[in-house]
């Protein structure tokens, strides 16, 4: 659970611009969009004014403390993201899953990037729940893994930033489409 403090971010205008760009042509009037990892919540911002009706859940529940701006988001915290597909009925899954790769020096990059705040503040503001993924790297893996074949197996479209080493675990397994950057939408699942 994450301690109050007085930081706050706010949506990257870079990530933000990146996530418009990959959705662009993608309707997702009337939908209902899902982000399983919402972390700080970006990505649902975007869909919402895209029409979607948007749901964020994440392990942790520190995101609503710092992400302004995201009114008219539901969030649910303290949910694994296996458990939050089969929970709350969606159209889509959106989604930049947890890094996997090692947290060094005991500051997790991202939340370096987005708050500028490093060591022994940012260890203040984070205590993460055993469960998290983030620099678990071959665990969460196969926890995106294992999540995207539910999704496909349960007709869902699967939309996701495939970043490195994503991207390289999960071409071999699916057929995948680029819509920008490192934004994909997976067709299908390669038997």
């Amino acid at each position: 659970m994450i301690q109050r403090h007085k930081w706050k971010l706010h949506p990257q205008p870079s990530s933000m611009a990146k996530v418009r760009r990959a959705l662009d042509n993608i309707d997702l009037r009337g939908k209902v969009v899902l982000d399983p990892f919402c972390g700080t919540g970006t990505l649902l911002i975007v869909a919402r004014e895209k029409g979607a009706r948007v749901i964020g859940s994440d392990i942790e529940d520190w995101s609503e403390y710092l992400r302004p701006g995201s009114e008219g988001i539901e969030f649910h915290w303290g949910i694994d993201a296996l458990d939050a597909v089969k929970k709350f009925e969606h159209d889509i899954l959106l989604t930049d899953p947890p890094n996997p790769t090692t947290i060094v020096g005991g500051r997790l990059p991202s939340a370096y990037r987005d708050t500028g705040v490093k060591g022994a503040q940012l260890s203040k503001m984070f205590n993460f729940s055993e469960r998290n993924l983030m620099g678990k790297k071959y665990k969460t893996i196969k926890a995106v893994i294992k999540l995207v074949k539910y999704e496909l197996e349960n007709g869902r479209t699967v939309i996701m930033n495939a970043f490195y080493p994503y991207k390289k675990y999960l071409l071999p397994i699916f057929q995948m489409r680029k819509l920008h950057d490192t934004y994909y939408i997976v067709e299908r699942w390669l038997k």
